[in-house]
């Protein structure tokens, strides 16, 4: 049992294990409800076992400071009631975007295998620029909502002939400018969306290619008119396609694909993102070795 939420003494223990924050004789009596669903007035503890539509059990607790009366039970009922109610709302929209996440991720990864690259990629991918959007000063939301945006970033690829996508060699001119269309392909495919996840996974579809100085694809951006999505992913996306076997290329050595991104700093890649790169380049090697490729 966990505490979902506490106010009184027990404010700010949420998240925390029930046999941690009640005393014991209130934690036996929790215990008990939960096993014979029987629930009111015990001395000073009133106590109420709840299921919800979706199943969840969860209990209310309340240590009654003056005596209760039955309408005051009434109401308490009444309240648990609607607690129920908006709990199970909750556990509901936690389901949708846990399943929202879900799916892209395994979308990316399917669009990833299509191009015979690492599905493995866009998990890196997710991780780095979750790491470089904290440490830019990011909220925690904002660099939560990026992780799980980022795996889209290659979704227009969709629309790249496999003649294309897999060609062993170096693409022709014409075969390159059919690639940079995965840019706005994947934005058009994304933009749409009202859902948050899917907006940020539009940005980044879209300006991932584009280059601090301005000479990137789709659309020539240059520095902060860049959104800081595209600028964060194109440096994660960069350093880990490197470090991966490609059907164009072999892997390169961390030295020399750390030699690049210090050549690159105010060219290709945002230098106060490469900069933030360096000062956290253990934890950057610490993703890259813990989701080794398949």
């Amino acid at each position: 049992m966990v505490v979902v939420c506490g106010a009184g003494i027990y404010t700010g223990r949420e998240g925390l294990s029930a046999c941690e924050v009640l005393p014991k004789r209130v934690y036996e009596k929790v215990t008990r409800l939960f096993a014979e669903d029987k629930g009111g007035l015990d001395g000073n503890d009133y106590l109420i076992h709840m299921r919800t539509a979706n199943r969840a059990e969860c209990a209310i607790y309340i240590d009654c400071m003056s005596p209760v009366s039955e309408a005051d039970q009434r109401l308490m009922q009444i309240y648990i009631t609607n607690v129920a109610s908006a709990y199970d709302s909750i556990l509901l929209n936690e389901e949708i975007a846990n399943s929202q996440k879900e799916v892209i991720f395994t979308l990316g990864e399917v669009i990833e295998t299509r191009s015979k690259e690492s599905a493995n990629h866009v998990k890196r991918v997710a991780e780095y620029s979750f790491l470089l959007a904290n440490k830019c000063g990011l909220s925690e939301a904002e660099a939560d909502l990026l992780r799980y945006a980022s795996p889209m970033h290659d979704v227009g690829k969709i629309g790249i002939p496999d003649s294309i996508l897999n060609k062993p060699g170096k693409l022709t001119d014409e075969e390159f400018r059919i690639m940079q269309n995965h840019t706005t392909m994947g934005y058009d495919i994304l933009k749409g969306s009202q859902r948050p996840i899917l907006q940020a996974a539009a940005i980044v579809a879209h300006e991932h290619h584009e280059k601090w100085y301005g000479r990137g694809y789709p659309r020539g951006l240059a520095g902060e008119d860049i959104h800081i999505y595209g600028r964060i992913v194109a440096l994660a996306d960069v350093f880990d396609a490197l470090g991966s076997d490609r059907c164009y290329k072999a892997a390169w050595p961390i030295e020399k694909i750390l030699a690049l991104v210090r050549e690159e700093r105010g060219q290709h890649f945002d230098p106060a993102l490469v900069d933030i790169f360096f000062d956290n380049l253990d934890d950057f090697l610490r993703i890259k070795r813990d989701i080794p490729d398949a």
